[in-house]
């Protein structure tokens, strides 16, 4: 598939039940096949859909030294090695695929001139022609993968909303944590909620350090999912899907447990 390292497996049809028959089963993998079907299974009838198997995977895009993990100068891994995009082209719709690859929401604004600074490494690909209906940016047409025309002068980047938010805080840097999943805002349950996992949160939106975790629903009670609980961050990550927890999808808690932050500065708005 391309998108890089497996950040993590997940059953019981989360992504919703497929249709047609079931090839495999009690899949048993080494990690070092280049395809599903090396695997050792079973191919048998003996399963529904009510299991089918999903997966969340490290893309093969990055945003390089902005203000959150939500925005900055894109780079993408391709032959193996991590380069840039050339801004010849470069525009919103380009820029839109790229927040919807990386989870971040929509795009905010697309920067050219290396706007975030210059990259190293290879210029990967210039002139991209994104109709933003393309769900990654290898889908876009362009000039060709690996035929990038400028210096990294021209470094491509962008600025998309983030997929963690703060709601009726005092400020932008305090308020209940929402995360945005499979498209779909939802609150984080507080078991396991401490400084460490509200620093990340604050890491992530660029908020300065952490103040205080709050619990119970401290800043209201959210709606919608409760995506995640049990989170067991170690204050070295820069955003909170890379902490450890008991899985995204799987919060165990209602709306009354929503976990809160208040976070040291103020959001700094962007400017052109």
């Amino acid at each position: 598939m391309g998108c890089g390292d497996a950040l993590e497996a997940i059953g019981g049809a989360y992504f919703g039940q497929g249709a047609g028959q079931i090839f495999m089963g009690s899949v048993n993998c080494v990690g070092n096949e280049a395809i599903l079907s090396a695997c050792e299974s079973r191919r048998t009838g003996m399963y529904d859909h009510s299991k089918d198997a999903g997966v969340i995977c490290n893309p093969s895009l990055r945003l390089i030294d902005g203000h959150n993990s939500c925005s900055g100068r894109v780079e993408v891994l391709f032959n193996g090695i991590w380069g840039t995009v050339c801004d010849d082209g470069w525009d919103a719709s380009d820029a839109a695929v790229v927040c919807r690859e990386m989870g971040c929401g929509d795009v905010i604004e697309a920067k050219s001139a290396a706007y975030f600074g210059q990259g190293s490494g290879p210029v990967w690909i210039s002139d991209l022609q994104c109709s933003d209906t393309e769900s990654r940016l290898r889908d876009c047409k362009s000039g060709g993968w690996g035929r990038g025309t400028c210096g990294h002068e021209k470094d491509a980047g962008v600025i998309c909303k983030d997929n963690v938010r703060l709601v009726s805080g005092t400020n932008p840097c305090s308020g209940r944590v929402e995360v945005l999943l499979a498209g779909q805002w939802g609150t984080v349950c507080d078991d396991g909620w401490d400084a460490s996992d509200a620093a990340v949160v604050c890491r992530q939106l660029g908020c300065g350090d952490v103040i205080e975790a709050k619990s119970a629903a401290y800043f209201g009670q959210g709606s919608g999912p409760v995506w995640i609980s049990d989170l067991q961050c170690s204050n070295t990550e820069s955003r909170l899907r890379d902490c450890k927890s008991g899985g995204w999808g799987r919060g165990t808690c209602g709306h009354e447990k929503d976990a809160g932050v208040i976070c040291t500065g103020e959001c700094k708005p962007f400017n052109s």
